[in-house]
C-alpha cells in the first residue's frame, strides 16, 4: 500500500510559481507533478484523516486524488472544430 506518510527521496521543481507548475502537470512533467504531490500530499492526508478519522481512509484518499490527477493530465487536449 502507497504510505503517503513516508518521505520519498525524488527530483522535484521549486515551488516558485504554483500556476506555472499545474500548467506544467497539465502538460505530462513527471518533475512537475512530483513537486505538487510532495507539497500537498501531507496537507490532503491531514484533511482527509480529519474527515474520516481513519488512516486507511485518508491514504486511500490521497491516492486516488493523485492518480486523477495524473490520469487527467495523460488525456489528450480538445482540439478546435474544424
Amino acid at each position: 500500500m502507497f504510505d503517503t506518510r513516508q518521505n520519498i527521496a525524488v527530483k522535484t521543481l521549486p515551488l516558485t510559481n504554483e500556476n506555472e507548475l499545474l500548467a506544467r502537470v497539465t502538460e505530462g512533467d513527471e518533475r512537475a507533478f512530483g513537486t505538487v504531490f510532495h507539497y500537498y500530499r501531507r496537507k490532503i492526508y491531514s484533511y482527509a484523516f480529519h474527515l474520516f478519522g481513519d488512516a486507511g481512509q485518508a491514504d486511500e484518499l490521497v491516492q486516488e486524488t493523485f492518480l486523477k490527477v495524473w490520469a487527467s493530465s495523460r488525456k489528450d487536449p480538445p482540439r478546435p472544430p474544424v
